[in-house]
């Protein structure tokens, strides 16, 4: 499925409400998406006391085609419809983290 920005009303029945607070928080989102992009190798690295972190997987990538939408709030590739949460297998679906 391509990524798309979700309707509104979808939005709204999902949305966490979630703040990265700390590096960690964000480690943790990049990770959980490596893993959602089947990687079986991943690479944290810290630089400047932790301002600077690269993340390095083996994952499938974001298609050319799709990546100026990765970047777009509540845009996702895994959901289409509230009801398709029901059914989800990976950690990320509502399109905020990136």
């Amino acid at each position: 499925m391509s990524i798309q920005v979700l309707d509104k009303n979808v939005i709204d029945q999902i949305a966490a409400g979630e703040v990265v607070e700390r590096p960690s928080h964000l480690v943790k989102e990049l990770i959980e998406n490596s893993i959602d992009a089947k990687a079986s190798q991943i690479e944290v690295y810290f630089e400047n006391g932790g301002r600077d972190i690269e993340i390095i997987d083996n994952g499938v990538g974001i298609a050319k085609a799709d990546f100026h939408m990765a970047l777009q709030r509540h845009a996702t590739s895994k959901i289409v419809n509230f009801d398709d949460i029901w059914h989800l297998s990976s950690f990320g679906f509502r399109g905020e983290a990136l």
